[in-house]
């Protein structure tokens, strides 16, 4: 499946930092038809559903679709992994990276438009420098700020409470930096 422009592809750590707090009908109401996720990223959520309870509201959301399946050539999937290792996958560990390497590819070589949200500062980082575009959980709560779905100073503690519950999120020194 290619993606459509406009399309908002979600890493695990992204999803999982607002179902932590609890408040993941922020991303339904910003992104709703236009949000995706994928086989990788659902198998993530899964497994990760013992140590933290609360990913199962992930499981939930309904307006993520079905997952999509990132599957392709012997040479799609060499790139994957040459992704997956550039991210910092160690080697013997397969699934270490999978998930963003999936992301990055199938954005950058399928239909142009689609988006990437991660709060993997390597991912993202290495997104955008292979010309994908790409943003993370605080350029959200300042979406939502801007579009008035969060007040001040709500949209600075969403962010604080995140990082309180062990997420990792790019911090302001203050609000004013997120809701200005």
């Amino acid at each position: 499946m290619n993606a459509r422009v406009g399309d908002v592809y979600f890493d695990t750590c992204t999803l999982s930092n607002f179902a932590a707090i609890g408040r993941l009908d922020l991303l339904e109401q910003r992104y709703g038809y236009r949000a995706r996720w994928t086989e990788t990223v659902q198998w993530e959520v899964k497994r990760g559903l013992p140590a933290a309870p609360y990913l199962q509201q992930i499981l939930d959301a309904g307006w993520l679709g079905d997952p999509v399946e990132i599957s392709g050539t012997p040479t799609a999937l060499t790139e994957i992994d040459n992704i997956r290792r550039a991210l910092g996958a160690l080697p013997g560990t397969p699934t270490q990276h999978l998930g963003e390497a999936e992301l990055i590819y199938h954005l950058q070589y399928g239909q142009a438009g689609g988006l990437l949200v991660t709060d993997d500062r390597s991912a993202l980082d290495f997104a955008q420098r292979r010309g994908v575009q790409a943003f993370d959980t605080r350029t959200i709560i300042e979406q939502c700020f801007a579009f008035d779905e969060v007040g001040c100073p709500e949209a600075y503690e969403l962010l604080i409470q995140m990082a309180d519950d062990g997420r990792s999120v790019r911090l302001p020194a203050t609000h004013v930096e997120v809701c200005p």
